[in-house]
């Protein structure tokens, strides 16, 4: 993320919590920066672990998790996809197999996000090991 994004992400959640804008305005808003970063991963101009943790921060700074009625559980869930699949891949960078196949993940999810198909199905087992589904 930019230092423009990240004042602009700032900027998002303080104006939300002044009230305003509404959560409408402010998903409205998120969404369009997560379309912007989703389009830089699969162009390989982003970093999967930059841009997935941007995801969740405009997702939260929109107001995702806050108490008051999340009007749009649609940035909350993929919020947390990408925080989760950042959380992974940080884990696991220095893995090469696991970190390719992360960041193919959120690639994927980044591509599912922009044409509003079904996102990659992923999981880690019990030890914490990456699980792709059976091809």
């Amino acid at each position: 993320m930019s230092e423009v994004e990240r004042r602009e992400e700032a900027e998002l959640s303080r104006r939300l919590r002044a009230g305003e804008v509404d959560h409408r305005e402010a998903a409205y808003i998120a969404g369009e920066a997560i379309r912007r970063i989703a389009d830089r991963i699969i162009e390989d101009r982003e970093d999967p672990l930059r841009g997935a943790m941007a995801i969740y921060g405009w997702a939260r700074a929109a107001g995702a998790w806050d108490d008051d009625g999340d009007p749009f559980p649609e940035l909350r869930s993929w919020g947390a996809e990408f925080l989760q699949l950042g959380d992974a891949l940080e884990e696991r960078q220095d893995t090469e197999g696991d970190r390719t196949a992360l960041q193919a993940l959120i690639r994927g999810y980044a591509r599912a996000f922009l044409t509003d198909t079904q996102p990659p199905v992923w999981e880690l087992d019990r030890q914490g090991h990456l699980v792709l589904p059976a091809r």
